[in-house]
């Protein structure tokens, strides 16, 4: 089991590597594009997800009224139903242990909830503002137009599965939930080996 460990973490490392040199090709930040990468250690099934705010939530700058704040808050209840995201073969029994969702725009939407709680509509509009005007530490600010702010959503899902072992197929309705996302790029690292799997709309599912 150490072995395996110690050669899970390796090509972890490794995809991290070529997750990079994806990015410096193809642009850390493409709308509809999006990644994900799935880690296979035990009996346990690790999948991240990287994409930009745009396929989430259709736009990236902070939410500045109470539908956009909605719109955030409804994409990060999906986004946490990996059950309703990922389906696996059925003999391989994985459930959802915990997932983690960051995005700017969710901190964005946690401090203007804690705001409401004390300051009245014109102090929670100037700090909107504010966050606006500055940006937080997670959105990138670019200086080559007038405030273009790349936002990301970034998802951490742990998976346990009675049999991993007969994990055949992984099907991703990410497409389904989230329509501006037209390509998904997947990088795998199991007991075989790893691999890189392009993903769209009308090859939506994983095989192995």
């Amino acid at each position: 089991m150490r072995e395996f460990h110690f050669l899970a973490g390796l090509l972890f490392v490794s995809l991290t590597f070529s997750l990079h040199a994806f990015e410096r090709d193809h642009g850390a930040h493409e709308h509809g594009h999006a990644m994900l990468m799935m880690v296979e250690e035990g009996n346990e099934l690790h999948i991240s997800l990287q994409s930009p705010a745009m396929n989430i939530v259709g736009f990236e700058h902070q939410p500045s009224n109470a539908s956009q704040r909605q719109q955030v808050n409804e994409a990060r209840s999906r986004l946490e139903n990996g059950a309703a995201l990922f389906g696996f073969s059925q003999q391989a029994e994985c459930k959802q242990e915990h997932v983690k969702v960051v995005s700017a725009l969710l901190l964005n939407e946690e401090s203007a909830m804690d705001s409401s709680h004390h300051h009245d509509h014109k102090d929670l509009d100037k700090h909107e503002d504010l966050q606006q005007e500055h940006g937080h530490h997670n959105a990138h600010e670019h200086h080559d137009g007038p405030k273009t702010v790349h936002s990301e959503f970034e998802v951490e899902y742990h998976f346990v599965c009675e049999s991993l072992g007969a994990l055949r197929t992984v099907s991703v309705g990410l497409f389904r939930a989230f329509p501006g996302i037209e390509e998904i790029e997947v990088q795998i690292a199991n007991k075989s080996g790893q691999k890189l799997i392009e993903l769209n709309a009308g090859n939506p599912s994983l095989n192995w």
